[in-house]
Parts: structure tokens; C-alpha cells; sequence
């Protein structure tokens, strides 16, 4: 039988909190579940801005990794809400390919979609690179393209 580990975090109204420089109320889980071969992060939480009288969510994020070889393979997913910003949906449409212990994947795509179709969509070229684009009009069309872009450490 191959090692299996199981972490499940659950916090109930978390409060941090500075004077009146910030105070924030955190509900939620977050767990993770894996063994040699790979491992899933699932994560659900709710943050209150108790200052400001916002409430952000995190829900059904979920990071899904396999080891194959020398590279990992991922993919990630979830629902974000902003109290002011509104919603984002992460969906992964090219599994995420890095090499074990490497800054960054070399191949990839993610996708971000927001309100009335919009979507920002990031592309992977290689190991020091990618691309950003956008569908700023929820046309279905990348009508925005930021170029070659460098990942910086």
C-alpha cells in the first residue's frame, strides 16, 4: 500500500484585527488530500472586511496535481467574489506541465471568466514565458493580447 496523507483545516470566525487598520472575520475548510503520486487542495472560505462591511468568498477552489515522471501536472478551479468586484470563475483548459522543483510550468492554460461573458485567458509558451489575452466585450473573441510576457524571480 502507497503512504496517503489527509489535512483538513476548518476555522469558524477567525478574527484578525489591528486597531483600525484592519479586521477581517475568516469561515471555512481547507483541505488536502494526497500521496506519491499526486494530491488534491480543496479550499472554501468566506472573508468579512468587519471595517467596511464586505464579504468576499473562495468556493469549491481546488488544485489537482499528479507526479508523472520528473513533472508535475496540474489543473485548478474554483469561484471567486469580491464584495465590490463581483464574481470570477477559474477553470484550467490545458492540464499545467512544470518540471519537479522549477520555478514555473513550461506548458498551460487558464482561464478567467467575470461578469457578462468576459473572459482574461493565460496562455503558457515555455518555461520563462506566457502570454495573457482578453475578451474584454463577451463576444467570445481575444480582441486584447499582452504579448510575450517574462515571469520574473
Amino acid at each position: 500500500d502507497v503512504p496517503k496523507g489527509v489535512m483538513t483545516i476548518s476555522y469558524s470566525s477567525f478574527r484578525l484585527r489591528y486597531a483600525n487598520s484592519f479586521d477581517y472575520t475568516l469561515t471555512g475548510t481547507m483541505s488536502m488530500e494526497g500521496d506519491m503520486s499526486g494530491a488534491v487542495f480543496t479550499a472554501n472560505a468566506t472573508i468579512k472586511n468587519q471595517l467596511k462591511g464586505l464579504t468576499s468568498k473562495v468556493e469549491n477552489y481546488v488544485i489537482e496535481m499528479t507526479i508523472q515522471s520528473l513533472y508535475m501536472n496540474y489543473k485548478i478551479s474554483g469561484q471567486f467574489t469580491h464584495g465590490t468586484y463581483g464574481n470570477v470563475s477559474l477553470s484550467t483548459d490545458q492540464n499545467f506541465k512544470q518540471l519537479l522543483f522549477a520555478d514555473h510550468p513550461s506548458e498551460g492554460i487558464m482561464t478567467v471568466e467575470g461578469g457578462e461573458g468576459t473572459k482574461a485567458r493565460m496562455t503558457i509558451i515555455d518555461s520563462s514565458s506566457y502570454m495573457i489575452e482578453a475578451d474584454l466585450n463577451g463576444d467570445g473573441t481575444y480582441e486584447w493580447n499582452s504579448g510575450k510576457l517574462y515571469w520574473v524571480n
